[in-house]
């Protein structure tokens, strides 16, 4: 059986617990302690090797629901990020999670096949009313893959509201630049028009031309704005 545990990077920690059953004993291998089997051994029941075979593996199964409910809970965080904040980090760790959900798709299915052989294989090690508790177990483990499918959809929704996000600030960028691209075209005007090297009228050369070249440069800048925020940007 496998033992799960989600680090705070999305990587997915797999620790082993090796099992052999005897029709007298119980032998488990694990590198740390598990409180699934420390509640074991403070209970004072007197149970068969296969009765604490299955509560080992219903206490691991259930040990999956709250990884599920982390995942669950990061993925809604990528979420809200990618509609506030699309930084170009956030597929690095929107890929992390999928990482994180394949692999531990693979444990829960290699789970669930242990629980389905236990439940129809016939053996003296196990009881004949310990196959439909098998069964629970299996079914358990069916849920969390179906939960396991959906976040998986989650994050495709996640990547195309990140890059639906990018677009539409792009869009925004270039829609700003357009803006001030067009402002800037009547005083482009009315100043090449009076830079260039012909002759004018005699008006040209008397103090308050200046005064008219700005005004009509503001009049013109204004009206355009006007035009473009009644018109092209409502």
């Amino acid at each position: 059986m496998k033992v799960l545990v989600l680090e705070e990077n999305n990587k997915l920690t797999i620790g082993n617990l090796n099992l052999f059953v005897g029709s007298e004993f119980l032998i488990t291998v694990h590198r740390t302690p598990l409180p699934t089997i420390e509640s074991l051994r403070r209970a004072k029941h007197d149970l068969r090797p296969d009765e604490v075979l299955y509560r080992l593996m219903d206490g691991i199964v259930d040990s999956y629901l709250p990884l599920l409910d982390e995942v669950e809970a990061r993925i809604d965080s990528l979420q809200g990020r990618a509609i506030h904040r699309p930084e170009s980090s956030l597929l690095e760790h929107i890929n992390e999670i999928r990482a994180t959900l394949l692999e531990l798709r693979s444990v829960l299915l290699n789970m669930r096949h242990v629980a389905f052989r236990l439940q129809h294989m016939p053996s003296h090690l196990v009881g004949s009313e310990l196959p439909p508790f098998m069964r629970d177990i299996h079914d358990h483990l069916s849920e969390d893959l179906d939960a396991i499918a959906g976040e998986r959809d989650r994050l495709g929704g996640v990547v195309d509201l990140y890059l639906s996000s990018v677009a539409n600030r792009n869009t925004d960028a270039m829609r700003t630049l357009t803006i001030l691209g067009t402002v800037a075209v009547p005083t482009l005007v009315v100043t090449s028009f009076f830079g260039m090297i012909v002759r004018y009228p005699e008006w040209v050369g008397s103090y308050w031309a200046f005064y008219f070249v700005l005004f009509l440069t503001v009049t013109v800048t204004a009206l355009l704005l006007w035009y473009l925020k009644r018109h092209a940007l409502s």
